[in-house]
């Protein structure tokens, strides 16, 4: 699930505007201090409506494989609990989130042997701690480009091999 902000008004100490959903096709209102607090938070809603895509629920945070396989094993992790950033989680849970990210990318890694896997936790859009996790490939056409150099057509899969990426991934982090 991409969403594409628009019509930002400022107001006085909050922001709003509309969120559409491609995936879908729905557009609905939000307002910053809403995501902020996680009432309105697409991530805190993600595990649920995108069941078809859960990889594994780890200790904090749950995995799902991106609807949109442009890049083969693009993956999210994204925390269980609504947080924004890093150093408001404790020390402990803060380094075992670390240690998550890092398996779920050698998993990615093991599956799918790119030239590099990218990372990239940004929250603009979506404040919700959340990675990207991207294989890179030397082969790709925005090689060795950010992701989000230029737009590219989505890449959806049939149901089946959605399935079997989710299953390897899944495997390999066993």
């Amino acid at each position: 699930m991409q969403f594409a902000f628009s019509d930002r008004v400022e107001t006085h100490k909050s922001r709003i505007g509309t969120i559409h959903d491609p995936n879908h096709n729905r557009t609905k209102l939000w307002k910053s201090e809403n995501l902020m607090n996680n009432t309105d938070c697409p991530m805190c809603h993600r595990w649920k409506d995108d069941a078809d895509l859960r990889i594994a629920e780890l200790e904090h945070s749950y995995v799902i494989l991106n609807r949109d396989q442009f890049f083969p094993g693009y993956t999210l992790l994204f925390t269980k609990n609504h947080v924004t950033e890093l150093f408001h989680l404790d020390r402990t849970v803060r380094v075992g989130l670390m240690e998550e990210v890092s398996r779920v990318a050698q998993a990615v890694y093991d599956v799918f042997s790119p030239a590099k896997i990218n990372y990239e936790l940004l929250g603009n859009m979506v404040p919700h701690i959340h990675w990207h996790i991207v294989p890179r490939f030397a082969s790709e056409p925005l090689w060795p480009r950010p992701i989000w150099a230029e737009p590219h057509n989505e890449l959806l899969l049939l149901p089946d091999e959605y399935k079997r990426r989710i299953e390897k991934i899944g495997s390999a982090l066993l």
